[in-house]
């Protein structure tokens, strides 16, 4: 006699699955938001599934294939970093055990991580009507998806201004790492570097730090090309480089700039949003105006 599988857990089963199947498919990234309409592109759901949870106002198939991420990070599958979501090389093995396995180890890896946290604490698995924000499984996967949505504002933002205000934004942002802006390339051709800084104020100290801005779309990568013509303008002696991008680079490009034999640092949409954020309060009131960030804080998951 077969099983009965709760309606929650088969909407996980098919999502989760699915999702694993994408990022596969997607060299095991995607940016959450992309991951999530690739989800709806190719799933099929019940007319419940896109009702949406009192508790957080969200499609309640999206808060259980949320909520059943977590297993999933916890079996070491799955990991998510400012709204990018990461397939480990065990994920890709633990996508081959199919829907039903796939989440009944997750669920089981989760068990086991509970416990080990709070062993003097009984673990059970939550019921249908128990899948809401007041569940610590729930806070953690609502705090990932609220962390998600901020990230994806402010890119959103840096895909809507144009070229010139992101290379303003990103020489104010190495101006507060401490470096000294010496050029700024007008609009209009710029031969190829947008920025010329210093690590001194007379440009004495070495290297010459020659700086490529290009301000895309996420799913605009760019690839080893406009590395290897950066390169192309570098002295090994002289100079190092920086490639910033309000998008991400290929691992082509990015395993090129590693191997390079001239120091060249790519800093991706994550990495410059990071590096916004810890260097935001070195910036005067009309600089943070051009990416004004505002903090707000929730309590924390005690996990």
């Amino acid at each position: 006699m077969s099983k009965t599988i709760a309606p929650t857990k088969m909407s996980a089963m098919k999502t989760i699955h699915s999702a694993f199947k994408i990022l596969i498919d997607n060299n095991g990234e995607l940016p959450r938001k992309q991951l999530i309409d690739k989800i709806k592109d190719i799933v099929s759901f019940e007319p419940w599934e896109i009702e949406r949870y009192e508790s957080n106002g969200q499609l309640k198939w999206l808060t259980i294939f949320l909520f059943y991420s977590i297993d999933c990070i916890k079996a070491g599958w799955l990991s998510k970093d400012k709204g990018i979501w990461y397939l480990t090389p065990e994920g890709i093995d633990a996508f081959k055990l199919g829907p039903e396995k796939l989440l009944e180890n997750a669920s089981k890896a989760y068990r086991e991580w509970k416990s080990n946290e709070q062993r003097n604490l009984s673990f059970r698995e939550p019921s249908e009507q128990e899948i809401d924000i007041r569940d610590e499984q729930m806070q953690t996967a609502t705090l990932d998806e609220l962390e998600a949505q901020a990230f994806e504002s402010i890119g959103s933002y840096l895909e809507s201004i144009d070229e010139y205000k992101f290379q303003k934004l990103a020489s104010v942002l190495l101006k507060a790492m401490g470096l000294h802006i010496e050029y700024i390339a007008p609009p209009g051709k710029d031969g190829g570097i947008d920025i010329i800084a210093y690590k001194d104020p007379l440009g004495f100290e070495k290297p010459r730090i020659k700086v490529q801005v290009k301000r895309y779309k996420e799913n605009n990568k760019i690839d080893v090309k406009p590395i290897r013509e950066l390169k192309g303008l570098l002295n090994a002696v002289e100079h190092a480089g920086i490639f910033i991008t309000s998008s991400y680079f290929t691992k082509d490009a990015e395993l090129f700039a590693r191997q390079s034999d001239i120091h060249i640092k790519l800093i991706d949409r994550k990495i410059f949003i990071d590096l916004w954020k810890l260097n935001y309060n070195k910036l005067n009131e009309e600089e943070k105006l051009l990416l004004p960030l505002h903090p707000i804080y929730f309590l924390g998951n005690i996990e």
